[in-house]
This record gives C-alpha cells, sequence and structure tokens, in this order.
C-alpha cells in the first residue's frame, strides 16, 4: 500500500512497524531474514571510489 502521492513518501514507508523506513532497514518484512538473503537480485553493491 502506498501512502501519498510524492515519491518521497515511498521511503518513509515502514511496512513492518518496527519505526526503521523500508529504504534502510535490512529486514523490512521482520521475518528474521536479512533482505539481501531473501532477495540477492534485487541488491546491487556499487563499489565507493575514493
Amino acid at each position: 500500500m502506498l501512502i501519498g502521492i510524492g515519491t518521497n513518501n515511498l521511503y518513509a514507508q515502514d511496512s513492518d512497524g518496527d519505526g526503521i523506513a523500508n529504504n534502510v532497514d535490512l529486514d523490512d518484512d521482520n521475518d528474521g531474514i536479512v533482505n539481501t538473503v531473501e532477495c540477492p537480485s534485487t541488491y546491487v553493491l556499487i563499489p565507493t571510489l575514493i
């Protein structure tokens, strides 16, 4: 369920109700399995250039 009309509202969602926004929550459905294990193909690591 999307709340509001702006694009910023999507990032403010907290689908598991733990007080951590989905875009920074390592387990956004709060099932005990981190997102990178559940859906590894949706996460891309971008190397940081110094």
